[in-house]
Protein backbone atom coordinates (compact mmCIF):
# COMPACT_ATOMS: atom_id res chain seq x y z
CA UNK A 1 0.00 0.00 0.00
CA UNK A 2 1.42 3.48 -0.45
CA UNK A 3 1.36 6.09 2.12
CA UNK A 4 0.95 9.53 2.01
CA UNK A 5 4.77 11.08 1.82
CA UNK A 6 5.35 13.47 4.26
CA UNK A 7 5.59 17.46 3.71
CA UNK A 8 6.93 20.10 5.46
CA UNK A 9 4.11 22.03 6.25
CA UNK A 10 5.94 25.17 8.08
CA UNK A 11 9.78 25.90 9.60
CA UNK A 12 9.81 27.93 12.51
CA UNK A 13 12.94 29.86 13.32
CA UNK A 14 14.34 31.62 16.77
CA UNK A 15 17.47 34.20 16.71
CA UNK A 16 19.57 32.69 13.69
CA UNK A 17 22.67 33.46 13.72
CA UNK A 18 21.59 35.31 16.59
CA UNK A 19 19.41 37.91 15.00
CA UNK A 20 16.42 36.58 12.31
CA UNK A 21 13.11 35.03 13.30
CA UNK A 22 11.29 33.51 10.70
CA UNK A 23 7.93 31.81 10.31
CA UNK A 24 8.48 29.86 6.97
CA UNK A 25 4.92 28.54 5.59
CA UNK A 26 4.73 26.40 2.82
CA UNK A 27 2.09 27.16 0.37
CA UNK A 28 -0.84 25.09 0.17
CA UNK A 29 -1.53 22.94 -2.97
CA UNK A 30 2.03 23.86 -4.92
CA UNK A 31 4.48 21.50 -5.05
CA UNK A 32 7.45 24.46 -4.57
CA UNK A 33 8.38 26.13 -1.50
CA UNK A 34 10.65 29.06 -2.97
CA UNK A 35 12.50 30.96 -0.01
CA UNK A 36 13.12 34.30 -0.97
CA UNK A 37 14.96 37.12 0.19
CA UNK A 38 18.42 38.92 0.27
CA UNK A 39 22.20 37.71 0.30
CA UNK A 40 23.05 36.86 4.41
CA UNK A 41 19.31 36.63 5.54
CA UNK A 42 19.86 33.14 6.10
CA UNK A 43 18.56 30.98 2.98
CA UNK A 44 21.05 28.24 2.86
CA UNK A 45 21.80 27.73 6.59
CA UNK A 46 18.08 27.06 6.59
CA UNK A 47 18.17 24.31 3.96
CA UNK A 48 20.76 22.54 5.17
CA UNK A 49 19.69 22.57 8.60
CA UNK A 50 16.53 20.90 7.47
CA UNK A 51 18.37 18.29 5.14
CA UNK A 52 20.53 17.20 8.39
CA UNK A 53 17.67 17.18 10.91
CA UNK A 54 15.75 14.68 8.91
CA UNK A 55 18.11 12.85 7.49
CA UNK A 56 17.57 9.35 9.83
CA UNK A 57 21.48 8.14 8.92
CA UNK A 58 22.97 7.29 12.21
CA UNK A 59 26.69 8.28 11.75
CA UNK A 60 27.22 10.05 8.74
CA UNK A 61 27.78 14.02 10.69
CA UNK A 62 24.34 15.27 9.98
CA UNK A 63 24.08 16.13 14.00
CA UNK A 64 27.71 17.29 14.02
CA UNK A 65 26.70 19.59 10.62
CA UNK A 66 23.28 20.81 12.74
CA UNK A 67 25.47 22.01 15.58
CA UNK A 68 27.73 24.25 13.39
CA UNK A 69 24.45 26.39 12.60
CA UNK A 70 23.92 28.97 14.80
CA UNK A 71 20.26 29.32 15.51
CA UNK A 72 18.33 29.47 19.10
CA UNK A 73 15.63 27.17 17.85
CA UNK A 74 14.00 25.83 14.90
CA UNK A 75 10.57 23.95 14.49
CA UNK A 76 9.91 21.62 11.45
CA UNK A 77 5.95 21.01 11.53
CA UNK A 78 5.10 18.40 9.00
CA UNK A 79 2.17 17.35 7.81
CA UNK A 80 0.86 14.32 9.63
CA UNK A 81 0.64 17.24 12.27
CA UNK A 82 4.18 15.96 13.72
CA UNK A 83 7.00 18.31 14.41
CA UNK A 84 10.51 18.11 15.14
CA UNK A 85 12.05 20.60 17.00
CA UNK A 86 15.83 21.40 17.56
CA UNK A 87 16.84 23.97 20.46
CA UNK A 88 19.81 25.90 22.57
CA UNK A 89 20.47 28.09 25.13
CA UNK A 90 21.78 30.85 23.02
CA UNK A 91 22.49 30.43 19.19
CA UNK A 92 26.36 30.28 19.76
CA UNK A 93 26.33 27.19 21.74
CA UNK A 94 27.24 23.96 19.84
CA UNK A 95 25.06 21.91 22.52
CA UNK A 96 21.48 21.29 20.94
CA UNK A 97 18.48 19.40 22.24
CA UNK A 98 16.26 17.69 19.56
CA UNK A 99 12.53 17.13 20.36
CA UNK A 100 9.74 14.93 18.51
CA UNK A 101 6.60 16.20 19.12
CA UNK A 102 2.96 14.24 18.54
CA UNK A 103 0.31 16.29 19.41
CA UNK A 104 0.78 17.14 23.53
CA UNK A 105 2.99 14.44 23.96
CA UNK A 106 7.25 14.41 23.49
CA UNK A 107 8.22 11.08 21.66
CA UNK A 108 11.99 11.81 21.82
CA UNK A 109 14.44 14.09 23.46
CA UNK A 110 18.31 13.51 22.48
CA UNK A 111 20.93 16.07 23.06
CA UNK A 112 24.28 16.44 21.01
CA UNK A 113 27.37 17.63 22.25
CA UNK A 114 30.72 16.40 22.22
CA UNK A 115 31.72 13.35 23.52
CA UNK A 116 34.04 14.96 25.48
CA UNK A 117 31.65 16.74 27.20
CA UNK A 118 29.21 14.01 28.13
CA UNK A 119 28.97 13.92 31.72
CA UNK A 120 28.68 10.40 32.61
CA UNK A 121 28.32 7.04 30.63
CA UNK A 122 25.13 6.48 32.06
CA UNK A 123 23.97 9.58 30.60
CA UNK A 124 25.36 8.83 27.44
CA UNK A 125 23.50 5.25 27.54
CA UNK A 126 20.10 7.08 28.17
CA UNK A 127 20.97 9.63 25.88
CA UNK A 128 21.74 6.77 22.99
CA UNK A 129 18.28 5.39 23.52
CA UNK A 130 16.70 8.49 22.52
CA UNK A 131 18.92 9.09 19.49
CA UNK A 132 17.85 5.47 18.70
CA UNK A 133 14.52 6.36 19.25
CA UNK A 134 14.93 9.84 16.53
CA UNK A 135 16.62 8.01 14.31
CA UNK A 136 13.58 5.44 13.74
CA UNK A 137 11.45 7.85 13.78
CA UNK A 138 12.71 9.33 11.15
CA UNK A 139 13.09 6.52 9.02
CA UNK A 140 10.19 5.41 9.19
CA UNK A 141 8.40 8.64 7.81
CA UNK A 142 10.38 7.37 4.52
CA UNK A 143 11.65 10.84 3.64
CA UNK A 144 13.91 10.06 0.62
CA UNK A 145 15.36 13.64 0.62
CA UNK A 146 18.01 15.24 -2.29
CA UNK A 147 19.85 18.16 -1.35
CA UNK A 148 21.69 20.16 -4.04
CA UNK A 149 23.68 22.85 -2.42
CA UNK A 150 25.22 26.02 -3.68
CA UNK A 151 28.61 24.49 -4.28
CA UNK A 152 26.52 21.79 -6.66
CA UNK A 153 27.01 18.69 -4.74
CA UNK A 154 24.56 16.60 -3.94
CA UNK A 155 23.95 15.24 -0.60
CA UNK A 156 21.22 12.26 -1.21
CA UNK A 157 19.54 10.09 1.40
CA UNK A 158 17.41 7.29 0.15
CA UNK A 159 15.24 5.39 2.87
CA UNK A 160 15.55 2.49 0.92
CA UNK A 161 19.38 2.14 1.91
CA UNK A 162 18.74 2.08 5.28
CA UNK A 163 18.57 -2.01 7.05
CA UNK A 164 17.04 -1.17 10.29
CA UNK A 165 17.32 -4.33 13.15
CA UNK A 166 14.37 -4.66 14.65
CA UNK A 167 16.23 -7.12 17.50
CA UNK A 168 15.80 -4.81 20.50
CA UNK A 169 13.35 -2.07 20.54
CA UNK A 170 16.38 0.50 20.71
CA UNK A 171 18.89 -1.40 18.11
CA UNK A 172 21.68 0.35 16.01
CA UNK A 173 20.74 1.20 12.79
CA UNK A 174 23.27 -0.66 9.98
CA UNK A 175 23.55 1.59 6.84
CA UNK A 176 23.47 -0.52 3.42
CA UNK A 177 24.85 2.91 1.98
CA UNK A 178 26.10 6.03 3.43
CA UNK A 179 24.77 9.19 1.82
CA UNK A 180 26.94 10.31 -0.54
CA UNK A 181 28.02 13.89 -2.66
CA UNK A 182 28.44 13.81 -6.49
CA UNK A 183 29.76 15.64 -9.47
CA UNK A 184 28.92 15.81 -12.53
CA UNK A 185 30.48 12.84 -13.59
CA UNK A 186 28.35 10.70 -10.73
CA UNK A 187 25.09 12.42 -11.96
CA UNK A 188 25.36 10.62 -15.62
CA UNK A 189 26.42 7.70 -14.02
CA UNK A 190 24.00 7.53 -11.18
CA UNK A 191 21.43 8.59 -14.46
CA UNK A 192 22.06 5.78 -16.52
CA UNK A 193 21.84 3.43 -13.83
CA UNK A 194 18.81 5.19 -12.87
CA UNK A 195 17.64 4.60 -16.86
CA UNK A 196 18.38 0.79 -16.46
CA UNK A 197 16.60 0.04 -13.06
CA UNK A 198 13.15 1.32 -14.14
CA UNK A 199 13.24 -0.50 -17.55
CA UNK A 200 13.41 -3.16 -16.03
CA UNK A 201 11.59 -2.68 -13.44
CA UNK A 202 8.45 -1.24 -15.23
CA UNK A 203 8.97 -4.36 -17.56
CA UNK A 204 8.14 -6.96 -15.13
CA UNK A 205 5.51 -4.91 -14.11
CA UNK A 206 3.99 -5.43 -17.46
CA UNK A 207 4.41 -8.70 -17.68
CA UNK A 208 2.82 -9.27 -13.63
CA UNK A 209 -0.31 -7.37 -15.67
CA UNK A 210 0.09 -10.32 -18.24
CA UNK A 211 -2.30 -13.01 -16.35
CA UNK A 212 -5.72 -10.45 -16.25
CA UNK A 213 -4.75 -9.70 -20.16
CA UNK A 214 -5.52 -13.99 -20.78
CA UNK A 215 -8.33 -14.02 -17.88
CA UNK A 216 -9.89 -11.23 -20.29
CA UNK A 217 -9.06 -13.66 -23.27
CA UNK A 218 -10.52 -16.15 -21.57
CA UNK A 219 -13.97 -14.21 -20.78
CA UNK A 220 -14.11 -13.11 -24.38
CA UNK A 221 -13.95 -16.75 -26.15
CA UNK A 222 -16.82 -17.59 -23.61
CA UNK A 223 -18.96 -14.31 -24.68
CA UNK A 224 -17.70 -15.29 -28.70
CA UNK A 225 -17.55 -11.07 -28.74
CA UNK A 226 -14.38 -10.67 -30.98
CA UNK A 227 -13.40 -7.22 -32.05
CA UNK A 228 -14.42 -6.73 -35.81
CA UNK A 229 -11.47 -7.28 -39.08
CA UNK A 230 -11.08 -3.47 -39.32
CA UNK A 231 -10.78 -2.65 -35.14
CA UNK A 232 -7.89 -5.54 -35.51
CA UNK A 233 -6.25 -4.25 -38.20
CA UNK A 234 -6.48 -0.45 -36.70
CA UNK A 235 -5.30 -1.76 -33.31
CA UNK A 236 -2.18 -3.25 -35.25
CA UNK A 237 -1.69 0.35 -37.02
CA UNK A 238 -1.91 2.19 -33.68
CA UNK A 239 0.57 -0.07 -32.11
CA UNK A 240 3.18 0.29 -34.41
CA UNK A 241 3.00 4.00 -34.70
CA UNK A 242 2.75 4.33 -30.44
CA UNK A 243 5.72 1.91 -30.19
CA UNK A 244 8.34 4.37 -32.45
CA UNK A 245 9.18 6.40 -29.35
CA UNK A 246 9.34 4.10 -26.95
CA UNK A 247 12.35 2.15 -29.90
CA UNK A 248 13.47 5.97 -30.32
CA UNK A 249 14.47 5.91 -26.30
CA UNK A 250 15.82 2.20 -26.61
CA UNK A 251 12.74 1.23 -24.32
CA UNK A 252 11.42 -1.05 -27.13
CA UNK A 253 12.41 -2.80 -30.35
CA UNK A 254 10.22 -3.46 -33.69
CA UNK A 255 7.29 -5.04 -32.39
CA UNK A 256 5.79 -5.76 -35.78
CA UNK A 257 7.64 -6.01 -38.59
CA UNK A 258 6.87 -5.36 -41.94
CA UNK A 259 6.13 -8.85 -43.33
CA UNK A 260 4.20 -9.42 -40.55
CA UNK A 261 1.79 -6.77 -40.96
CA UNK A 262 1.37 -7.08 -44.78
CA UNK A 263 0.35 -10.61 -43.77
CA UNK A 264 -2.50 -9.71 -41.38
CA UNK A 265 -3.45 -6.91 -43.66
CA UNK A 266 -4.09 -9.63 -46.78
CA UNK A 267 -6.00 -11.86 -44.28
CA UNK A 268 -9.66 -12.61 -45.46
CA UNK A 269 -12.20 -11.49 -42.78
CA UNK A 270 -13.33 -15.19 -42.42
CA UNK A 271 -9.88 -15.85 -41.32
CA UNK A 272 -9.61 -12.61 -39.43
CA UNK A 273 -12.55 -13.75 -37.52
CA UNK A 274 -11.31 -16.80 -36.35
CA UNK A 275 -7.62 -15.35 -35.24
CA UNK A 276 -9.11 -12.65 -33.87
CA UNK A 277 -8.50 -13.66 -30.35
CA UNK A 278 -5.13 -14.73 -30.74
CA UNK A 279 -4.53 -11.50 -32.32
CA UNK A 280 -6.71 -9.38 -30.09
CA UNK A 281 -4.22 -10.78 -27.02
CA UNK A 282 -1.20 -10.09 -28.91
CA UNK A 283 -1.61 -6.42 -29.09
CA UNK A 284 -3.39 -6.27 -26.20
CA UNK A 285 -0.31 -7.97 -24.61
CA UNK A 286 2.24 -5.54 -26.25
CA UNK A 287 0.07 -2.57 -25.45
CA UNK A 288 0.66 -3.82 -21.64
CA UNK A 289 4.24 -3.61 -22.00
CA UNK A 290 4.30 -0.04 -23.41
CA UNK A 291 1.69 0.76 -20.33
CA UNK A 292 4.33 -0.37 -17.87
CA UNK A 293 6.99 1.90 -19.78
CA UNK A 294 4.88 4.79 -20.07
CA UNK A 295 6.27 6.34 -17.03
CA UNK A 296 10.20 6.47 -17.99
CA UNK A 297 9.56 7.18 -21.62
CA UNK A 298 7.89 10.52 -20.56
CA UNK A 299 10.68 11.31 -18.25
CA UNK A 300 13.00 10.67 -20.82
CA UNK A 301 11.02 12.71 -23.69
CA UNK A 302 10.84 15.35 -21.14
CA UNK A 303 14.11 15.59 -19.94
CA UNK A 304 15.83 15.12 -23.86
CA UNK A 305 13.15 17.94 -24.50
CA UNK A 306 14.60 20.45 -22.58
CA UNK A 307 17.83 19.61 -22.63
CA UNK A 308 17.73 20.42 -26.61
CA UNK A 309 15.92 23.50 -25.77
CA UNK A 310 18.17 24.69 -23.25
CA UNK A 311 21.37 23.49 -25.29
CA UNK A 312 21.73 26.29 -28.12
CA UNK A 313 23.99 24.44 -31.56
CA UNK A 314 23.33 20.99 -30.17
CA UNK A 315 21.84 17.98 -30.44
CA UNK A 316 20.65 15.57 -27.42
CA UNK A 317 19.15 11.90 -27.25
CA UNK A 318 18.39 9.69 -24.63
CA UNK A 319 18.82 5.76 -25.14
CA UNK A 320 18.19 3.77 -22.23
CA UNK A 321 20.86 1.35 -23.77
CA UNK A 322 23.79 3.86 -24.68
CA UNK A 323 22.95 6.95 -21.95
CA UNK A 324 22.73 10.51 -23.03
CA UNK A 325 24.01 11.50 -26.12
CA UNK A 326 25.66 14.95 -27.49
CA UNK A 327 26.49 16.02 -30.27
CA UNK A 328 26.86 19.36 -32.24
CA UNK A 329 24.95 20.11 -35.38
CA UNK A 330 27.38 18.85 -37.74
CA UNK A 331 27.40 15.35 -35.87
CA UNK A 332 30.21 15.45 -33.91
CA UNK A 333 29.79 13.41 -30.61
CA UNK A 334 31.07 15.78 -27.33
CA UNK A 335 31.33 14.64 -24.04
CA UNK A 336 29.73 16.72 -21.26
CA UNK A 337 33.29 18.05 -20.30
CA UNK A 338 33.53 20.32 -23.11
CA UNK A 339 29.83 22.20 -22.41
CA UNK A 340 30.13 25.50 -21.05
CA UNK A 341 29.22 26.04 -17.61
CA UNK A 342 25.92 26.88 -17.53
CA UNK A 343 25.18 23.95 -19.92
CA UNK A 344 26.92 21.35 -16.89
CA UNK A 345 24.65 23.23 -15.01
CA UNK A 346 21.71 22.47 -16.52
CA UNK A 347 22.74 19.02 -17.23
CA UNK A 348 23.76 18.60 -13.80
CA UNK A 349 20.51 19.89 -11.73
CA UNK A 350 17.44 18.05 -14.81
CA UNK A 351 19.67 14.93 -14.41
CA UNK A 352 19.79 14.90 -10.69
CA UNK A 353 16.08 15.86 -10.46
CA UNK A 354 14.51 13.32 -12.75
CA UNK A 355 16.31 10.54 -11.64
CA UNK A 356 15.38 11.47 -7.70
CA UNK A 357 11.43 12.52 -7.66
CA UNK A 358 10.58 8.94 -8.98
CA UNK A 359 11.26 8.38 -4.93
CA UNK A 360 12.37 11.17 -3.31
CA UNK A 361 9.14 12.98 -1.39
CA UNK A 362 11.62 15.94 -0.92
CA UNK A 363 13.95 18.06 -3.30
CA UNK A 364 15.85 20.97 -1.81
CA UNK A 365 17.92 23.09 -4.07
CA UNK A 366 20.32 25.96 -2.91
CA UNK A 367 20.28 28.83 -5.49
CA UNK A 368 19.26 26.99 -8.51
CA UNK A 369 19.90 30.35 -10.95
CA UNK A 370 23.71 29.86 -10.14
CA UNK A 371 25.67 29.76 -14.12
CA UNK A 372 21.86 30.08 -15.51
CA UNK A 373 21.07 32.84 -18.29
CA UNK A 374 18.20 35.26 -17.47
CA UNK A 375 16.43 33.20 -20.37
CA UNK A 376 16.99 29.50 -18.35
CA UNK A 377 16.14 31.12 -15.20
CA UNK A 378 12.74 32.34 -16.11
CA UNK A 379 12.09 28.58 -17.59
CA UNK A 380 13.38 26.46 -14.68
CA UNK A 381 10.94 25.61 -12.06
CA UNK A 382 8.37 25.08 -15.46
CA UNK A 383 10.78 22.74 -16.67
CA UNK A 384 11.20 21.47 -13.16
CA UNK A 385 7.02 21.17 -12.48
CA UNK A 386 7.05 19.01 -15.71
CA UNK A 387 9.53 16.76 -14.57
CA UNK A 388 8.09 16.31 -10.92
CA UNK A 389 4.43 15.21 -12.75
CA UNK A 390 2.01 13.06 -10.97
CA UNK A 391 4.63 12.34 -8.37
CA UNK A 392 4.24 13.43 -4.70
CA UNK A 393 7.17 15.67 -4.49
CA UNK A 394 7.83 19.07 -2.30
CA UNK A 395 10.54 21.47 -4.05
CA UNK A 396 12.08 23.59 -1.42
CA UNK A 397 14.45 26.31 -3.19
CA UNK A 398 16.20 29.29 -1.86
CA UNK A 399 16.84 32.02 -4.14
CA UNK A 400 17.11 35.88 -5.13
CA UNK A 401 16.53 35.71 -8.69
CA UNK A 402 13.56 37.88 -9.75
CA UNK A 403 13.43 36.29 -13.25
CA UNK A 404 13.00 32.64 -11.58
CA UNK A 405 10.82 32.80 -9.07
CA UNK A 406 8.27 35.35 -10.84
CA UNK A 407 6.55 32.40 -13.12
CA UNK A 408 5.48 30.91 -9.60
CA UNK A 409 4.65 34.48 -7.08
CA UNK A 410 1.78 32.40 -5.18
CA UNK A 411 4.99 29.75 -3.74
CA UNK A 412 7.27 32.65 -2.43
CA UNK A 413 8.21 32.76 1.10
CA UNK A 414 9.55 35.67 1.45
CA UNK A 415 12.28 36.01 4.40
CA UNK A 416 10.83 38.47 6.43
CA UNK A 417 11.34 39.24 10.08
CA UNK A 418 8.81 38.77 12.66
Amino acid sequence: MNREKIRIDEIKVDKLFGHYNYNLRAPEESNFMILYGDNGCGKSSILSTIFHLLNPERTNGHRTAVSQIPFKKITINLSNGDAIEASRNNAHDEKYIVKGIHGNNVTFTYIWEERAKIRSERHYESNEIEYEKYCQYLSNLRLNTLFMSANRQIISFDNDDVDLIIDHPFNSVRMKKQSKEADLSDVMDSFQRWMQRNVMKNTNEGYRNIDELYEGIINKYNSKQNSSTDDIKTSFSDLTERNKKFKRLGLSTDILTDTFISKIQSMTNKKMQELAPVLESYVSSLNIRLEALQPIESKLSILEKYLSKFFTGKKVQINALDGLMISSLDGETLHYSKLSSGEKQVLYLFCSIIASVSKSSIVIIDEPEISLNIKWQREFLNVVNEMIGENNVQVIIASHSIELITPYKGSVVKMEQR
